[in-house]
């Protein structure tokens, strides 16, 4: 029985399903998706000043799920200012790298596009 790399990739995004039985609400304006077998990842981004000194350092929610949940909407890939819902928390989608442009706020994770990365930031009410 061939094995290849293919199948070995389908059975451990299944086994991942499996272990990470979540469920988010993605929404834009007045559209929602609920996304159920998510995976959350943690991500740390820190910024380097001209001499080597730290000077910002964020620690960012990722989130990990399959491209044709976002079927629902317009275009069918992630922008910037996207809601998550997890939980009890709120994540905003936010772009990270040099510049902010729309297609840094996310990743394709698999060279057939059927896995996305995408980057948010918890949203924390202020305390009035």
């Amino acid at each position: 029985m061939a094995y290849d790399f293919s199948t070995r990739m389908n059975t451990l995004g299944n086994r991942m399903r499996q272990l990470h039985q979540n469920t988010l609400t993605y929404t834009r304006g007045n559209t929602t998706a609920t996304i159920p077998n998510f995976t959350p990842e943690k991500v740390d981004v820190t910024a380097i000043a001209v001499y080597g000194l730290t000077i910002l350092t964020d620690k960012l929610q990722d989130f990990v799920f399959d491209t044709n949940k976002l079927v629902n909407f317009a275009p069918p890939e992630p922008k910037i200012g996207d809601r998550i819902t997890w939980g009890t928390r709120t994540y905003e989608v936010l772009g990270i790298g040099p510049s902010t442009n729309e297609a840094e706020c996310f990743k394709y994770i698999t060279s057939s596009r059927l896995r996305i990365r995408v980057h948010a930031r918890q949203i924390i009410d202020p305390i009035i």
